[in-house]
């Protein structure tokens, strides 16, 4: 590896990718239920007027939250139903900022 640097480079890449994909993983199983995820990703991405933005599309903020998007619809839909959100159409808005599953 010393005589041949880009060898060395790819390896490195390699291992760094590795580590990535693990962190983002257990950063996922970390968060606990997909109920608390979607109530987190909520919280955090709200405007001014408690709004919640959803700047993707349902799958990609599925694989982000590391749920399915069957379970996402499920958490939105419990969310709502217990009052923690509020839904108008195709908006969401925050209706108080704690959460208790």
């Amino acid at each position: 590896m010393k005589k041949y640097y880009i060898i060395a480079e790819n390896y490195i890449r390699f291992l760094s990718n590795g580590v990535r994909f693990f962190n983002h993983k257990i950063a996922g199983f970390a968060l606990g239920s997909s109920h608390q995820k979607v109530a987190m990703y909520c919280a955090q991405h709200c405007d001014s007027q408690g709004r919640v933005q959803f700047s993707q599309s349902m799958v990609s903020l599925a694989k982000i939250l590391h749920i399915a998007r069957s379970s996402l619809y499920r958490s939105l839909s419990e969310l709502v139903k217990t009052g923690f959100l509020r839904k108008e159409g195709n908006y969401y808005y925050m209706q108080n900022d704690s959460f208790h599953p």
